[in-house]
Formats: structure tokens, sequence, C-alpha cells
């Protein structure tokens, strides 16, 4: 249900982001050829009003709003945060839109429409969106979509918290109550919650009052009872987990940090890529999966023939695999197997030698040449040319009980390749040394880096000796 009402009101935002974009854009030609003084000729109406222009617009303004963020659930967070990323991300827009404009040769557009346009834009945006916002806020303080909260944690930055969820309605928080080890603790000036018991009925609690997001309050010293709980907590819950830290002693993580109300908040879940460095990742991505797609035809049409000749069965094979925040989707590979070669096995590792490769699959998978259809999945906004390699629900649910934390690298896109697999930890290895690998990838991406990574692959990423 909650999940349902969140993509409800980001369709929302971004009906009203479109639809007053599109009245800013009639507005601005309205005010440049109508208002001003005698301009020289008047264009064509049709020439800026068509539905051309609307749907490219539209799409463009969907595309980077999505990039930057605007579309993810938003409460409690700042609103001069929003603004600048409204405002960067119509700057952006605007400059692709221009871009556009300069390649079409058809017509000259008015550039100082586009400066007209982004100001009304602008302007519209962030009044609509304030008041939804506002519309919000009402219905939250009224009881409407209420988050259950859970804190960890009864000292004074807990009780600190508790405070300001209390005395802000209209953030629409619960609060359910505290854990807490030490029974000693007392609910000093909270009347409405308590003291639940302490970390060991955590997940209880959790499925008994629908808990939707548990802070944890604890100190840094207690870094045993931290990791704790963050084993306790179940990976496969829509649950959302963060740390009200005392900033001094966080100062040195490397995390996402928010504020609720005045109140600085760590976000465990942060992705660290910025708004920026993600288009420019999808361009790239864009950019060099067509290139690939392209000149690697002619090899794709040979190795589809030999694959059709010599073993009965599609050229490609599609398997689900787990992605972007958990999402799955369809992996595009060719197929290296005899057809329906796990029927009897289900879900398994392939081993050297296995006796379900064809000979012509078993020479594909160890040059890695099964895997360039993901060409296919990196243009389609489905994975990235570098990233952690998605793995199959299976095995995921599988890591998941066995390895804290393994989630992590489902906060950024798969990728085709990654610096895991360029230094060896690919395949049936050890997992928690690809986690090592992958969250290190994440946490210092750069462009260079992915250069650097895809050089790597090309040098002597494509034939490894787990490649099976």
């Amino acid at each position: 249900m909650l999940k349902k009402y969140n993509k409800t009101m980001l369709a929302i935002f971004a009906a009203s982001d479109v639809i007053v974009t599109l009245a800013a854009f009639s507005l601005a030609y309205w005010i440049r050829f109508r208002l001003w003084l005698a301009p020289k000729g008047i264009p064509n109406y049709r020439e800026y009003i068509n539905p051309y222009i609307f749907i490219l617009i539209a799409m463009v303004w969907l595309l980077i709003f999505s990039f930057s963020g605007l579309y993810q659930p938003r409460r409690g967070k700042s609103k001069i945060d929003e603004f600048f990323l409204v405002l960067s991300s119509i700057i952006l827009c605007i400059m692709i839109l221009m871009g556009c404009a300069f390649l079409y040769r058809g017509f000259s557009y008015s550039r100082s429409i586009a400066l007209i346009f982004f100001i009304i834009d602008l302007f519209f945006v962030i009044s609509f969106r304030s008041v939804i916002r506002i519309i919000l806020q009402k219905l939250r303080a009224h009881g409407f979509n209420i988050r259950r909260v859970l804190i960890l944690g009864a000292g004074h930055i807990g009780i600190e918290l508790a405070e300001k969820i209390s005395s802000n309605p209209g953030l629409g928080f619960k609060l359910i109550g505290f854990l807490d080890d030490d029974p000693e603790k007392a609910n000093k000036g909270i009347n409405s919650s308590r003291i639940l018991g302490n970390l060991d009925i955590l997940n209880d609690l959790i499925d008994e009052h629908n808990v939707d997001q548990v802070y944890i309050t604890l100190p840094i010293t207690s870094q045993r009872r931290i990791k704790k709980v963050l084993k306790k907590l179940d990976n496969d819950r829509d649950l959302s987990i963060k740390i009200v830290p005392d900033v001094t002693e966080y100062i040195a993580l490397k995390a996402g940090v928010e504020d609720l109300d005045g109140l600085p908040i760590i976000n465990l879940s942060f992705v660290p890529l910025s708004v920026w460095n993600q288009v420019i990742k999808r361009i790239v991505d864009i950019l060099l999966s067509s290139i690939g797609l392209i000149i690697l035809s002619p090899l794709f049409l040979i190795i589809s023939i030999i694959i059709r000749s010599t073993s009965s069965g599609p050229v490609f094979y599609r398997q689900k695999r787990m992605g972007l925040n958990s999402f799955p989707f369809l992996i595009y590979k060719f197929r290296t197997m005899y057809n329906d070669a796990e029927d009897d096995t289900g879900p398994v590792w392939a081993t050297e030698n296995d006796p379900r490769r064809t000979k012509f699959g078993a020479f594909l998978r160890k040059w890695s040449l099964d895997e360039l259809p993901q060409l296919l999945n990196v243009f389609r906004g489905e994975m990235s040319i570098v990233g952690p390699r998605p793995e199959r629900p299976a095995f995921v649910e599988e890591f998941c009980e066995k390895i804290p934390q393994y989630m992590l690298r489902y906060k950024v896109k798969s990728g085709m390749t990654g610096w895991a697999q360029v230094n060896g930890w690919r395949g049936n290895t050890s997992v928690s040394k690809r986690l090592e690998y992958d969250i290190y990838y994440i946490e210092n991406w750069s462009l260079t880096f992915d250069l650097k990574i895809l050089f790597f692959t090309m040098w002597k990423g494509l034939k490894q000796k787990n490649a099976y």
C-alpha cells in the first residue's frame, strides 16, 4: 500500500511538472512575441506551440528531473535543497533543448525565449511543488499516509528525535516507541511513547506494528550493538534504516547527511553518485552501448549462426537478475548451454568442465563473448557499462542471509564489468571479496575510474580463469 501511494504521489509531481512547464513555454512565446515592442516578423505560432516540441520538452524534463532525484520521496527533506535541485535540473534541461534547437536546421528559434522560459518555469515548478507539499502536510497532520517509526536508543539524541517527530505532525510520522538494552532509561518528557523492550525483540516489533522506518540513535561507542542491530534487520523488508548521529562522532563516515527539521541525520541508504555524475554516467552508457551494438553487429551475426548450427535452441538466453534498488530485469546473453540445462538442477553456479555447456558455449564463456548482448540492457537503461555484476534472485537471497550489507551493491546500476571482475573476483569466487571491491567502486566512483576499469577489462578482463 505504501509503495502504491508513493508511486501515485510521484506521478502527481511528474504530471504537475510537465503541465506547468508546457504552460511556461507557451507563456514565454506569448511574452516574447506579443508583449515586446513590435518585433520584426512574428514567427508562426505552430513553429513553437506544436505536439513535437511539447513531447520533446516533456521527455527531457521528466528524464532530467528523474535523474536529479526529484521523483523520489522527499518527506522531511529541506525545501532549500529541493529548490537548488529544481534550479540545476531546469538549467540542464534548457541547455539540452537549446542544443536540439541548434541541431535542427529547419527553423531558427529565438534565444531570448530560452531565458524567459527558464524564469517562468522555475517559478511555476517551485510554486506548484510547494502547493502540493503544503496539501500533503495538511493531510498528514490529519492522519493520512502515516509512517510508523521505531527509535533504537532512548538517550538524549533519541529523545530529541522523538520531540521533533511529535512537534511536527505535518511530517506524517507516528512514533511507535523506543528499544533500548538499558532498562533503567525512562521516557523523559515523552508521554506518548515508552521503552518497549531491548534490541532482541526488534524484528518481532517491526512485524507487529508494521514499522516503516527505523532510526538508530545509539552512540558510536556502541559499535558492536549497532552491528548487532544491522544483522538483525531482515534485508527483504521494505524498511528505511537511518542513523541519527552525534555529528562530531560520525564526521569521518562516507554517508549521506540529511536533516529533519534541523536535526542532522545520516542516511545509510545514501547513493554516493551525485545527480550530475549519474547524468554523465548515463550519457556515456548510451554512447558506448550504441556504438558497441553497431560495430559488433557483424560479430553478433557470426556468433548467432554458429550457435544455431551447433546446438538446438534459441540464440539468446534471457535470465532474471537483480538490478538497481533490487528491481528484477531480464539480462541478455548468448546461449552457451544446452537448452533447458537447469530443468533438473535449478539455479546453480557454473563449474569447470561443466557438462551443461556446449563446445562453442565453453569458448564464448572463456572469452566473455556471451556477455556482449548486455549492451542492449545498457542501452535500455537496465544496466551500466561499469558497475557491480547483477546476481540471480535466488543467489541474492542466499547472500543476504550470510553477508551483512550485501544489498548496498544494488544502490547503483549493475554493470557488464566491474572493479571486482578485473581484479579476478568473478564467477564462483568469494562473495565477500566481491562485495568489498564493489563497495570500494561505489564510494570512489569517477569517470576516470570507469575508464580505468574498461581499460583493464579489454587488457586482461576478457579471458579469466574463473570464467566457466
